[in-house]
């Protein structure tokens, strides 16, 4: 008999978002496809993307835009849900999710996707969670503009009745992080059907040595796209790298990444630069002589923060951005404060 498994994404599941989820997805996606007969894919975006080349023939894949009607259609229809979760249960619903074969397996990557699961499919249903979203939430209540607080309060609250239940509805639970595991077997009343899948990066640069590194070079690497990278590099901008650039005056720092937003474009200057998407990261980490991650916000473990370690890099980091990374992780350097994550830069550069 012929065997199904259908996978759900919260985000794209496509070789052209430059995401280091969109690569566990990709790769999560290839394994299932040598495992079951038939894969069925959805996942969701915000805007146009070119059809998946590098899928094996028994995937048929289906990326889901999200329009502005899905959001406000979602707040008429799931006023209770996150807004993350609710706006995926109205987009899917064109996408022909229900009219498929019974499956074996339903896996939904990122807790956003579980939503998006009829209730007859949960008895196979398992999510794989990327972080805790109700403390990602949480920190941005605590941190911005009081609009951007207001919305993390509303999201925090919303988010503190479903996770757990996702996390005792689904029939087993992948988590990235031992902590994050520890939290999921606490909801759930035991830890039977919660699993711990250390991620891999997807990207290793085996290529950096020390003739290859710019002496004074800093980079930031992450999708510029998400909100939390690029107010890390905002946040370093104006609050690091004055004081990182007096004491080094021959520093420079390259923002390694896709879509940067115009207002981080704008301060660009003789020692800051930005790439954009690069095809290939081996340039810009061989030449690199630090990285720096100074996230102020985010939750679970930030793949970017394991590619540039493995890759041999130095990689400072706030206490956010080293969330959720174990301790034998090379080259991860903590800093636990402004001061102190400035002085780990200086005294590296020196």
């Amino acid at each position: 008999m012929k065997t199904i498994a259908v996978y759900v994404s919260a985000y794209p599941c496509n070789s052209a978002e430059p995401s280091a989820g969109t690569q566990l997805a990709l790769q999560k996606v290839k394994q299932l496809a040598t495992e079951y007969d038939q894969v069925y894919v959805f996942s969701f975006c915000r805007y146009a993307l070119p059809p998946e080349q590098g899928f094996p023939s028994n995937v048929l894949a289906s990326d889901i835009r999200i329009g502005r009607w899905h959001t406000l259609l979602s707040q008429i229809l799931f006023p209770l849900h996150p807004l993350g979760v609710a706006v995926r249960m109205v987009a899917i619903r064109s996408a022909g999710l229900s009219k498929i074969p019974n499956p074996d397996l339903v896996y939904g990557d990122f807790t956003q996707s579980f939503g998006c699961v009829p209730t007859r499919w949960t008895s196979k249903a398992e999510v794989r969670i990327h972080d805790t979203v109700r403390e990602l939430y949480g920190r941005q209540s605590r941190s911005g503009s009081i609009p951007r607080r207001l919305i993390g309060l509303i999201e925090s609250l919303r988010w503190r009745w479903y996770e757990p239940f996702v996390w005792r509805s689904a029939r087993a639970v992948h988590c990235l992080t031992d902590r994050e595991a520890e939290a999921v077997s606490t909801s759930r009343g035991s830890s039977t059907g919660v699993l711990v899948e250390r991620p891999i990066p997807s990207y290793v640069c085996r290529t950096r040595t020390a003739a290859s590194v710019v002496k004074g070079r800093l980079i930031f690497w992450g999708n510029l796209a998400r909100p939390e990278n690029s107010l890390a590099v905002e946040y370093f901008l104006e609050n690091l790298w004055p004081a990182i650039k007096k004491a080094v005056p021959t520093a420079e720092f390259r923002v390694v990444g896709a879509n940067p937003p115009q207002a981080l474009l704008a301060r660009a200057s003789d020692g800051v630069s930005f790439t954009g998407f690069v095809d290939d990261p081996a340039v810009e980490f061989e030449k690199a002589h630090l990285s720096v991650a100074p996230l102020t916000f985010g939750a679970g473990i930030k793949i970017k923060v394991l590619e540039t370690a493995f890759s041999g890099i130095p990689t400072i980091c706030t206490q956010v951005a080293a969330d959720g990374i174990w301790d034998d992780v090379p080259n991860v350097i903590v800093a636990g404060d402004d001061r102190a994550f400035v002085k780990e830069c200086v005294a590296r550069l020196s």
